[in-house]
């Protein structure tokens, strides 16, 4: 992870996108579209965002299969766990890659 955006602000859209997905369509459709429909849409999100992550489709993925404590998160999924642990991983990110004496070695290159 070398861009803030990537980090951190697009995890949030890719998310909502899953919880659109199921909380719209899922009485319209079965599991298994429902899974097809929110990777993609996620996979089209980080793509024309350039903010491509692999994982992105994963956590978009985990919502829809996921249990019902986890669909009854809503709306707050993707804040709750997602951007609570992504905002850890940044600020342990931030703390070790500026401990070093080296000058071309520092964090985040940009934020945005």
């Amino acid at each position: 992870m070398n861009h803030f955006k990537t980090f951190f602000i697009f995890i949030k859209f890719k998310k909502l996108v899953s919880v659109f997905v199921v909380k719209f369509f899922k009485v319209y459709l079965s599991v298994e579209l429902l899974c097809a429909l929110s990777i993609s849409l996620a996979i089209v999100i980080m793509h024309y965002s350039c903010t491509l992550h692999p994982p992105g489709g994963a956590t978009a993925l985990i919502y829809v299969i996921g249990s019902e404590k986890i669909q009854a998160l809503g709306w707050l999924y993707p804040f709750t766990p997602i951007a609570i642990g992504a905002l850890l991983m940044l600020l342990v990110a931030l703390f070790i890659n500026n401990l070093s004496q080296n000058e071309k070695r520092y964090y985040p290159t940009y934020w945005i």
